[in-house]
């Protein structure tokens, strides 16, 4: 299914505007269709979100910000704050469940879209992934790298331990999903209510969590990594990668956050265009 636009959605708070602008950024480089971004935000304040027009529209870049509705942001604030959430220290950030609500919060005529996480950059084009046929499905993921690292046995168990999954469960990482938003809004899974109910039932689960066990059946497991790689990967896999996904370490953070010095550098590149397009339209920084 052809078109000669591509539709990307993100979800960010204010912390996340700096490598935001930094995935678009890798975006205008290396797409070869128009971009229409859509943003879902919770708290972003006019002035930051005039920001982020600004900036898209120097790179030719259709950016649609929307505020998702108080009922739903009260919703997921009010099952933050269960007792079984605060004992977990919550929702590490609401933002990141908004993608699981995308159908009902996104214009009825875009029929799909690449969720994508902004600790993210992208190095080619992302048109065999947009074209990709889901058929009836409701997305497709990548395996996650991170926790089927041969070093982080540990992890895996955790995982598998918390969510009741047998072994050899294909575990997807939710932070890019090419998402079929038609049948998603058929779903009686997806339905508002039945998803937050299943939160209510399932306090234990973050949004990864409920993407491998409520809609695990409905998910197209994808082969090539290519599309969701870890920074920590060997670096013909880094080079020749389409997306870098810095799940396991922030560039912007390598004093805390230490990663191999190819994929940092990988940001980096990207970042210092964003730079330079904000000394241009004399944009302050929000970083």
């Amino acid at each position: 299914m052809y078109t000669i636009y591509m539709n990307i959605l993100c979800s960010i708070d204010s912390r996340f505007i700096m490598p935001f602008k930094t995935l678009v950024w890798s975006l205008s480089d290396t797409q070869k269709r128009h971009l229409d971004i859509y943003l879902l935000h919770i708290s972003l304040d006019f002035s930051e979100v005039d920001h982020l027009i600004r900036f898209c529209d120097a790179l030719d870049v259709s950016l649609h910000t929307i505020r998702v509705k108080e009922e739903l942001s009260s919703t997921l604030k009010r099952l933050r704050s269960t007792p079984e959430r605060m004992t977990q220290g919550g929702f590490p950030s609401l933002e990141p469940y908004l993608r699981l609500f995308a159908p009902d919060s996104l214009p009825l005529d875009i029929q799909r879209c690449i969720y994508m996480d902004a600790d993210a950059i992208v190095q080619k084009d992302l048109g065999d992934l947009y074209d990709f046929n889901l058929g009836d499905s409701l997305m497709a993921a990548v395996i996650d790298p991170v926790v089927y690292h041969p070093g982080l046995s540990s992890l895996k168990e955790s995982f598998f331990r918390k969510c009741g999954l047998d072994d050899d469960f294909k575990y997807v990482n939710s932070g890019i999903l090419l998402m079929n938003l038609t049948a998603m809004r058929k779903s009686p899974l997806l339905e508002k209510g039945n998803l937050i109910e299943y939160m209510e039932s399932h306090t234990e689960y973050n949004d990864q969590d409920i993407v491998n066990t409520l809609l695990y059946p409905e998910v197209v497991v994808l082969s090539s990594i290519s599309y969701n790689l870890p920074p920590f990967m060997e670096l013909e896999k880094i080079e020749n990668s389409h997306i870098i996904h810095y799940m396991s370490g922030k560039p912007w953070k390598t004093v805390n956050d230490p990663i191999p010095l190819q994929a940092a550098e990988k940001w980096m590149r990207c970042h210092r265009w964003v730079s330079r397009v904000n000394r241009m339209l004399n944009l302050r920084d929000m970083e």
